[in-house]
């Protein structure tokens, strides 16, 4: 019967009593829980029509204490959970609860495991600014170097929203700070055009190369530009970054500006030097794509140049 009533589950034959016990889970109603394991031991594993077992659903809400009867009752803590293949312990390490993650782990949660993406609870918890988290997942020996299917590292997912202390923190780890995705990209390019002027200090200060490009060409100086961040321009710039580098299309920096709408700031890269009649590979020089569209990009006696509508 058992074995009946579990097949019916995977068909996703509705049970409003099974139904029951998975938002029973998910509350945190643990006398509820065990009663119905009591009855149903086999609902440990049973999964919902979204492929969610009740402790994946118990360790995503951080109830610890409907955790233990699950696991006492055979609930795997390292089931592979719907369509993107996460574990328990990674809905614990996304929602930030550091308890729930370390109860998960004594019972032998795998720290570094991986879903359908290569992501692991150690890349989530970057990605989450969650500090806390990373420093208990690399207690119980977290790996910050495993490549997720972008070839992306803890540091390299997390880039993108990374605040300085958890950039500093992954840094500090020993995760490289040069280190590349399957497309070129290093931290400082990822973070260059979000305008995060903490975190780019911190890879700055670790000696983060201002002029490696990635598989487009693409510098962190012109990344910068496309998201006007004058402040981030202006310390790539100080560190040495390299105003005349074009990317594949043969587009520089102030292509970059002037292209997102920033024209003070193509003005300014223009100033400092960059060479404005250089064309791109479709031959159009950034004079004539600002002609295109009604500007002036001549200097006048003094030197200056003057953008005029």
């Amino acid at each position: 019967m058992a074995a009946c009533f579990l097949v019916m589950l995977w068909m996703g034959v509705p049970s409003p009593e099974l139904e029951s016990f998975f938002q029973a889970a998910k509350q945190g109603d643990t006398e509820v829980v065990q009663a119905q394991l009591a009855a149903h031991p086999e609902w440990a594993a049973a999964r919902n029509k979204r492929g969610r077992t009740a402790l994946s659903l118990a360790a995503d809400a951080g109830r610890d204490a409907v955790i233990v009867p699950l696991v006492e009752q055979g609930a795997d803590v390292n089931a592979v959970i719907g369509k993107s293949g996460w574990s328990p312990l990674m809905y614990a390490a996304y929602r930030g609860h550091e308890s729930t993650a370390r109860l998960l782990l004594n019972f032998g949660a795998e720290a570094d495991f991986q879903d359908n993406r290569g992501v692991t609870a150690a890349m989530l918890a970057g990605y989450r600014e969650d500090v806390t988290m990373l420093a208990l997942l690399v207690e119980q020996g977290a790996s910050l170097n495993l490549r997720n299917a972008a070839g992306e590292n803890a540091l390299l997912f997390a880039a993108e929203r990374a605040n300085a202390q958890v950039t500093a923190f992954l840094l500090s780890q020993g995760v490289p700070v040069d280190g590349v995705d399957f497309s070129g990209n290093t931290a400082l390019l990822k973070l260059a055009p979000k305008g995060n002027r903490g975190a780019v200090e911190v890879l700055l200060d670790q000696g983060a190369d201002v002029r490696v490009q990635n598989d487009k060409g693409q510098t962190a100086l012109m990344l910068a530009a496309r998201g006007g961040h004058m402040d981030i321009v202006q310390m790539l710039l100080a560190q040495g970054a390299d105003l005349d580098a074009r990317d594949v299309a043969g587009e520089g920096v102030a292509f970059y500006a002037f292209r997102n709408g920033y024209t003070p700031l193509a003005r300014v890269l223009i100033q400092c030097g960059f060479e404005q009649d250089r064309p791109n590979r479709r031959g159009m020089t950034l004079r004539q794509l600002a002609e295109r569209k009604r500007f002036d990009l001549e200097a006048d006696v003094s030197g200056q140049v003057v953008w005029l509508r």
